[in-house]
């Protein structure tokens, strides 16, 4: 008897077997991958699957939406709770889960103390890092287990619960900005002090109109490189183009006047031996002092009061700028005095907030530079070394930038700047909301009430300003003058020309 079955050829059978065993296999993997990976549902797609279920079976739910049958049954289950849920989020079905679900964090209290630690950290100006918090955190926990508020061994400051915990709390690690010695706040009555000390010797000396002065000298890179650049996503490595010179400067004081007006900008170059072409070029645009250093000295101070302030002129004078010792010595004062110039310097630690060049001026200035910088390198004359390497720009160029920084600052910029410091201000009080350092977003607010408490003593006759001591600004104390305060200027000495406020 035959049998009337076929069965099927060599090659057949050995490609229905690879088929099945590729199934097989793909079955695995993703049995594989889906247990090595958790899945994330959405709340638009567990709704989804609430209503697929409600046509198959919870099995078929499952294996449909790749989930085992509890979770279907939990879905259904809160149902009414997912459509509530996804009417009242804010990102609606996109949401993952509901509010308030996850992990909770471990203590509220310790939450608390870390956030309050950081932010009297803050308010003091202290730095704060990722490890002093941890440190922090495992310092008040211990205390709280003590307390009995915490279990035992129940936290550890990981780095993911400092993720969270920041992120929790708004917390963000940026980047420095500015250094200070002393909070603006323990600031606030020598800040005061300064703007009434200049107001009061305005009404005695009754300076005229654009005879007040700012000044301060500041560091020019020859080799600008910036902190940015733009590049593709994700690149490794972001290399700019530099000469390699980007430790060479000059210095260069910048002076101008209250009405706007400015001054020739006092340049230290670093070398002894002038270039007759560059003086015959620069002539009226800037005043160079070949000294071979970058350095204010004594030497270079005398010659910056001379050349820029000058020896002559109708009525009083005052220079603000601030307590760097060559500024305040015996022998600036002679010279002040001579000139026949009145001098107010700024206390330590005061000068970002109330020195003009420092609020407004130095950096525009320096951003201008930069631009050239920038621009030269990318389409300016370049010369370069028998080794293949770029020069840096020629003292031409450099010194042109100079001019051209100096005079693109706006007139009404110099002119506001004043104003800003209250340098300038009317001496009656009705511009004081101009001082940016005691508006309400400013840096020191309470200084506003300070100010007009002080002004209210000064129409009495009953003001009296402290003696402070100067933070020389360079970090080093001044020989000559070290121990020197300002008297109170009610006893009207000021035989020699020079006031100082310390």
């Amino acid at each position: 008897m035959s049998d009337n079955s076929e069965e099927p050829m060599a090659g057949e059978q050995d490609e229905n077997s690879s088929n099945d065993e590729g199934t097989t296999q793909e079955q695995t993997s993703v049995a594989v991958s889906t247990k090595s990976r958790r899945r994330n549902f959405s709340l638009e797609m567990k709704l989804e699957a609430v209503a697929y279920s409600k046509d198959h079976t919870i099995a078929d739910t499952a294996k449909k939406y790749r989930c085992d049958r509890k979770r279907i049954r939990e879905w259904k289950q809160n149902e009414d709770k997912l459509c509530e849920e996804t009417e009242n989020s804010s990102i609606g079905k996109k949401k993952m889960r509901f509010s308030g679900a996850g992990r909770k964090e471990t203590s509220a209290n310790l939450n608390e103390a870390v956030l309050k630690w950081i932010e009297e950290a803050r308010e003091n100006r202290q730095r704060v890092s990722r490890r002093l918090i941890k440190l922090q955190a495992k310092k008040i926990a211990s205390e709280l287990v003590k307390e009995e508020k915490l279990p035992n061994d129940a936290f550890f400051a990981s780095n993911g619960w400092l993720d969270k915990f920041m992120e929790r709390n708004a917390l963000s690690l940026r980047r420095v900005t500015t250094q200070c010695q002393k909070p603006p706040a323990v600031l606030a009555p020598s800040l005061v002090n300064f703007v009434m000390f200049i107001r009061k010797k305005r009404m005695e000396r009754r300076y005229p109109y654009g005879q007040v002065y700012a000044a301060d000298e500041t560091a020019v890179w020859i080799d600008p490189v910036g902190r940015t650049c733009v590049t593709h996503k994700g690149a490794k490595e972001v290399a700019v183009k530099s000469t390699g010179h980007e430790k060479l400067h000059i210095t260069v004081m910048l002076c101008a006047k209250e009405n706007g007006a400015k001054c020739l900008p006092f340049v230290l170059l670093p070398r002894k031996r002038l270039i007759p072409e560059v003086v015959q070029k620069f002539k009226g645009k800037l005043i160079l002092s070949w000294c071979g250093s970058v350095w204010m000295n004594q030497e270079q101070t005398s010659d910056f009061l001379h050349k820029v302030i000058g020896n002559f002129a109708f009525g009083n004078r005052l220079l603000v700028w601030d307590s760097f010792r060559c500024h305040i010595s015996e022998q600036t004062k002679d010279e002040l005095k001579k000139m026949k110039v009145d001098m107010a310097a700024i206390p330590g630690g005061c000068t970002k907030f109330v020195q003009a060049p420092d609020v407004s001026w130095n950096k525009p200035f320096k951003q201008k530079i930069e631009e050239f910088y920038s621009e030269w390198l990318h389409n300016g004359e370049m010369s370069y070394t028998s080794g293949g390497n770029l020069r840096a720009p020629p003292m031409e160029t450099y010194l042109q930038w100079v001019v051209d920084a100096w005079n693109l600052l706006p007139t009404d910029l110099i002119k506001n700047s004043f104003k800003s410091c209250g340098v300038s201000n009317a001496t009656n009080g009705s511009e004081d909301h101009l001082i940016h350092v005691f508006k309400q977003d400013g840096s020191c607010p309470e200084g506003m009430v300070l100010l007009a408490e002080a002004m209210k003593k000064m129409e009495e006759g009953d003001i009296v300003f402290v003696e402070e001591e100067v933070d020389d600004e360079e970090g080093e104390d001044d020989e000559e003058g070290e121990g020197d305060t300002i008297q109170n200027i009610d006893s009207g000495d000021d035989s020699d020309y020079s006031i100082e406020l310390y």
